[in-house]
Protein backbone atom coordinates (compact mmCIF):
# COMPACT_ATOMS: atom_id res chain seq x y z
CA UNK A 1 0.00 0.00 0.00
CA UNK A 2 2.92 2.36 0.68
CA UNK A 3 4.04 2.00 -2.96
CA UNK A 4 0.53 2.83 -4.17
CA UNK A 5 0.42 5.82 -1.85
CA UNK A 6 3.77 7.03 -3.18
CA UNK A 7 2.54 6.71 -6.78
CA UNK A 8 -0.66 8.59 -5.94
CA UNK A 9 1.37 11.27 -4.13
CA UNK A 10 3.57 11.70 -7.20
CA UNK A 11 0.53 12.00 -9.46
CA UNK A 12 -1.04 14.57 -7.12
CA UNK A 13 2.18 16.59 -7.01
CA UNK A 14 2.43 16.51 -10.82
CA UNK A 15 -1.21 17.55 -11.25
CA UNK A 16 -0.71 20.35 -8.72
CA UNK A 17 2.26 21.62 -10.73
CA UNK A 18 0.26 21.50 -13.96
CA UNK A 19 -2.70 23.25 -12.33
CA UNK A 20 -0.44 25.96 -10.92
CA UNK A 21 1.17 26.44 -14.34
CA UNK A 22 -2.18 26.68 -16.11
CA UNK A 23 -3.50 29.02 -13.40
CA UNK A 24 -0.46 31.27 -13.75
CA UNK A 25 -0.83 31.28 -17.53
CA UNK A 26 -4.58 31.99 -17.53
CA UNK A 27 -4.60 34.22 -14.43
CA UNK A 28 -4.45 37.53 -16.36
CA UNK A 29 -7.62 37.52 -18.52
CA UNK A 30 -6.54 40.66 -20.40
CA UNK A 31 -4.74 38.77 -23.24
CA UNK A 32 -7.75 36.48 -23.64
CA UNK A 33 -10.07 39.49 -23.84
CA UNK A 34 -7.77 41.14 -26.37
CA UNK A 35 -7.84 37.98 -28.49
CA UNK A 36 -11.63 37.84 -28.27
CA UNK A 37 -11.95 41.49 -29.24
CA UNK A 38 -9.54 40.99 -32.14
CA UNK A 39 -11.58 38.02 -33.40
CA UNK A 40 -14.87 39.93 -32.99
CA UNK A 41 -13.42 43.02 -34.68
CA UNK A 42 -12.12 41.02 -37.65
CA UNK A 43 -15.48 39.24 -37.96
CA UNK A 44 -17.31 42.58 -37.98
CA UNK A 45 -14.89 44.01 -40.53
CA UNK A 46 -15.32 40.96 -42.78
CA UNK A 47 -19.11 41.05 -42.44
Amino acid sequence: TSEKFQKINQMVCNSDRVLKRSAEGSNPPKPLKKLRFDIEGSDEADG
